[in-house]
This record gives structure tokens, sequence and C-alpha cells, in this order.
């Protein structure tokens, strides 16, 4: 390579929606029938893909520059939400104005304003969830506290598990 290279660290918001209605319709997964037996019309199997799906998504990290820019970073922050019916929520109005650095970097400004973001919305739309929980890199948990409201926090595998109970 003789070009420049310019590196980026930058903070991202993630949004991923899953219809559950549509999956437990008997043709959105089609007839498949897995190794175990079971079709792709139990409840089972569509928890395991509701499983693999958040899973997938919360652990994907880009392939470009992964190797160059060590870009195999995890996210500091996840909030799963889970309603019985409605559209999705975005929450990237949190980010209309840039987060700036402080002595305690982006991240927990971004974390705090999207936790605020987050309850303005179910406070001026009625909005009612079945499932509301977060996962927090353990050392920002303190930082991030005064804004969580009634979000508690758990475990990655606590997280995935609390929502693919809701599968229907």
């Amino acid at each position: 390579m003789t070009s420049t290279l310019e590196f980026n660290s930058a903070t991202y918001y993630r949004f991923a929606a899953l219809n559950l209605d549509e999956l437990a319709k008997n043709d959105h997964l089609g007839d498949a029938v897995f190794e175990d037996g079971t079709t792709s019309r139990t409840i089972e199997t569509r928890k395991q893909v509701v499983k693999t799906f958040l899973k997938a998504t919360i652990q994907a990290v880009p392939s470009a520059r992964k190797t160059t820019m060590n870009g195999n970073t995890l996210p500091v922050y996840v909030l799963g939400v889970v309603r019985e019916k409605g559209h999705p929520i975005q929450l990237v109005n949190a980010f209309e104005t840039p987060v700036r650095p402080s002595t305690k970097g982006f991240a927990v400004e971004s974390v705090n304003r999207m936790n605020i973001e987050y309850s303005d919305i179910q406070k001026t739309w009625g909005i009612n969830s079945v499932f509301e929980k977060a996962v927090v890199k353990g050392s920002l948990k303190d930082q991030i506290k005064e804004n969580l409201g009634s979000i508690e926090t758990r475990s990655f595998n606590q997280l995935i598990e609390g929502m693919v109970e809701h599968v229907i």
C-alpha cells in the first residue's frame, strides 16, 4: 500500500428489530426439518432462531479492517426490549447532538443519552414493554446508574434467555 490510511475510533449505535408475530407464521421459516427432527414450525425452533439471531447481532464484529485496526470490540451497552405490539422503537434521536468527550470518554454520555431517550419515548407515547433489561460493561455500571430508570442490568446470557422467553 502506498497511500494513506486513517484510523477511526468511534461510538456506534446499532439497532435491530425482530417481528415475533411474523416469525410465528407457519410459512415464515418454511418447512425445514432440522437434524434433531424438529421442524421450523415448533416454538422451540423459533426460540433457537431468535437466540441465534440475538447473539449474532450483538456479538457481530464488522470484518473490514478487523486485523489492521483491531476492530474486535464488543458493545459496552446493550438494551434489550420486547414489546407485545407496535412498531420498533428507534433511539437514534438521542444522538441528534454530537456526544462530546469528557473525562469519562464517550461511552458513559452515549449510554446515558440513550436511556434518557428511551424513558422520554415511553412517557411521551405511552409505550409499554413486557421485557426491558440491559447488559452493561462492568466498569460503567456505577457511572450510568442514575439514568437507567426502571431498566435492570443482567448478564449477556440472562438478557438473551429473558428475551427468548417471549417468543410465541
